[in-house]
């Protein structure tokens, strides 16, 4: 009784700490996903105000381009780190996918016809001699 209730323990431990580590994963991806999600909201904010000074200089025909190497610059770089951003994030969705698939058992199908097994059956149901 002692040993069935040591393992009993053991795997209601493997399985929280399977589930705590997941939950770390999602919060990872999550945190990840609203940075993503403003510096994508910027970079639109940083587009939009290069227009409004490029029309701006236009309209009072004194073109700075320096400032506008400058804005450009800067736009750049957030876009550097946009895709720094994606990159992560669908590294880390990769991780969560891999250790879900982990976790999953994997469904068992027939050798001669490849048809889904229950967890139960130990003959296929399309293949096993029917019962006389």
């Amino acid at each position: 009784m002692d040993e069935l209730s040591g393992k009993a323990k053991d795997t209601l431990m493997k399985g929280w700490g399977f589930l705590k580590n997941r939950a770390k994963e999602t919060m990872d991806v999550t945190k990840t996903a609203g940075q993503l999600r403003e510096q994508q909201k910027r970079h639109s904010e940083l587009i939009s105000d290069l227009g409004h000074r490029v029309y701006a200089m236009v309209q009072s025909d004194k073109i700075d381009l320096d400032s506008l190497r400058e804005r450009c610059a800067a736009i750049e770089a957030l876009e550097k780190e946009i895709e720094q951003l994606q990159s992560e994030l669908g590294e880390k969705k990769a991780e969560i996918k891999e250790h879900l698939g982990d976790a999953v058992p994997k469904r068992r199908t027939c050798p001669r016809c490849n048809a889904p097994l229950g967890l139960l059956d130990q003959d296929c149901p399309r293949c096993a001699p029917a019962p006389e």
